[in-house]
């Protein structure tokens, strides 16, 4: 079996071995050489196109051969010494020339990447790093490249775009492309992906129709052999199941996902790319509006609108799409202000993202949480968006079943970590100088964006975070009276916090549930509101602009 070098000095010399050779010419030599047996030249002297009859020579060479050597031997002796320079040279992929257009569209398309939308804003940065980094990693047999970051941030636009604008990366570094949309939440489904994926790299001919899930990985590996420097692209992965095969292919993959923690799986340390933030810059956003056209009255105000839908939004893509077709729709600035006000992440409409909304959207990821991440996402509810949030106040507002002596804060950290890796929290990170009487060495604040914010609004009942709330106060408040002479930096870290918002955590009384209710509204804004979301059902949903300060 050829080396990866070798093969793909194949690839790039197959038009030059289309257009002069004939291998009916170099089977006696090859079979001399003991390079194929009877039933490869059976094989091979049976298909009646020349052109046909090449790409079958080369992929049985692929197959027994383990140099070049044999094949310019071949031309030397017989007069084709053009060809043998061909696959005697040292490819230096700065020397190569750059696809037409039309070609480098071509080859996107038989890799199955998506085209643009008519509408887009190319993130220049970000296109850039990851075209650099897609570079350093070309010269790698193998590796796993994963862009992540939060639900609606741009990652499959920012991989499909990265080749369209950079035709440096498939006319030098790499052969082929191979887009796999995934997407798969049960592992049920997951053999249509694969299945997917061996139809995309295999050549139609060698394909019957009847192959079984169990040829799958067998067939993806044997096309790969024949596909050398491929770049396959892993469209929305969320099972660890699905990294685990594509793992076993041992070839460069370019990943979208919104889980880090999958990824643990594989075999070699993945090199990780956060969108971050997750949203446009305002002139990003401005650039994607900027091809509507309003009446006058409302373009007087433009940039006041544009203002307010980027602090609502955060700039996020998808939900910027799904705003700018409801302004496509509607042509009315004023509709928008008010459906942004009354819940983010439930403004709905059908754009290029595969979501009608941030609340399917994110409902993906949120539903494969389990019930103790669940309940520390309820608890931002009642914190509210951007504000950093210390471990130690966090871990006080949890309700833990345990017994012992356990370090709660590191059990704490790790789901909220994990929580990190899913990219449905943020996280920062600063030094402790005095470590005082904890384990941990650094101070770890966590906040959540006002996307998500909303999400949680719409999503969790009313009385549960009530309930919640009782159960902050009255743990914090016996906490703090507990250890009210000590001085630790834990204890500093929330005594900072709980002083800044000293009406959260004072003592309360439990007996009236009507009184508590009006307690926990004045913890709200001036501007805010608790409402109910008018439905048949029985389910209870706030707007975003609840929160408990």
């Amino acid at each position: 079996m050829l080396l990866e070098k070798d093969n793909r000095i194949l690839t790039i010399a197959m038009e030059a071995l289309i257009q002069d050779f004939e291998p009916r010419n170099a089977i006696p030599y090859m079979c001399s050489e003991e390079i194929f047996n009877d039933d490869q030249q059976e094989i091979i002297l049976g298909i009646t196109g020349r052109s046909l009859r090449v790409i079958e020579f080369i992929r049985q060479y692929r197959k027994s051969a383990n140099t070049l050597d044999p094949l310019i031997a071949y031309f030397k002796k017989f007069g084709q010494k053009h060809l043998a320079y061909l696959l005697s040279k040292d490819y230096i992929p700065e020397d190569r020339p750059l696809l037409a257009p039309d070609a480098l569209k071509n080859r996107l398309f038989e890799g199955n990447v998506p085209g643009l939308p008519f509408y887009h804003v190319l993130r220049v940065n970000l296109l850039e790093k990851l075209k650099n980094l897609l570079i350093d990693l070309s010269s790698r047999d193998r590796f796993w490249l994963v862009i992540h970051g939060f639900p609606g941030c741009g990652k499959s636009f920012l991989a499909a775009s990265v080749l369209h604008a950079h035709p440096v990366l498939l006319s030098r570094y790499y052969e082929y492309v191979i887009w796999v949309e995934d997407g798969r939440t049960t592992v049920s489904q997951l053999p249509k992906v694969f299945s997917d994926f061996v139809v995309f790299a295999t050549d139609a001919l060698l394909l019957t129709g009847k192959e079984i899930p169990a040829q799958f990985l067998s067939l993806a590996k044997t096309a790969l052999r024949e596909k050398p420097n491929t770049l396959v692209i892993l469209n929305d992965i969320y099972l660890q199941d699905s990294v685990r095969w594509f793992d076993q292919l041992n070839c460069r993959i370019l990943a979208t996902s919104r889980n880090l923690e999958i990824f643990q799986v594989t075999s070699s340390n993945p090199v990780h790319f956060a969108i971050d933030p997750p949203g446009f810059s305002l002139t990003e956003m401005e650039e994607m509006f900027e091809q509507l056209h309003f009446s006058a009255a409302m373009a007087s105000s433009y940039n006041e609108h544009l203002l307010h839908i980027y602090e609502k939004t955060i700039g996020l893509p998808a939900l910027l799409g799904i705003v700018r077709q409801q302004l496509c729709d509607s042509n009315n600035f004023y509709n928008i202000r008010c459906l942004l006000n009354y819940g983010v992440a439930s403004i709905s409409n059908v754009t290029y993202y595969k979501h009608k909304n941030m609340i399917d959207a994110i409902m993906e990821s949120y539903k494969s949480l389990t019930g103790l991440q669940k309940k520390i996402m309820e608890t931002f509810i009642i914190f509210g968006y951007d504000q950093w949030i210390p471990l130690e106040l966090i871990s006080r507002c949890i309700p833990f079943d345990i017994s012992g002596d356990q370090d709660i804060l590191r059990m704490v950290l790790q789901e909220l970590e994990a929580l990190v890796k899913s990219s449905l929290l943020n996280k920062r990170i600063t030094s402790l100088d005095d470590q005082g009487d904890s384990n941990i060495s650094l101070m770890y604040d966590f906040c959540i964006n006002r996307i998500m914010h909303s999400f949680l609004c719409f999503t969790v009942d009313r009385q549960t975070i009530e309930d919640h709330l009782r159960f902050i106060r009255r743990n914090m408040f016996s906490f703090l009276l507990e250890y009210e002479r000590m001085n630790s930096n834990c204890l500093q870290r929330i005594r900072s916090y709980t002083d800044f918002y000293p009406s959260l955590f004072q003592k309360i009384t439990y007996e009236n549930c009507s009184s508590e209710i009006e307690l926990i509204r004045q913890y709200a804004e001036d501007d805010s509101r608790i409402v109910r979301k008018k439905s048949s059902s029985s389910a209870q949903n706030w707007t975003d602009s609840c929160i408990f300060m």
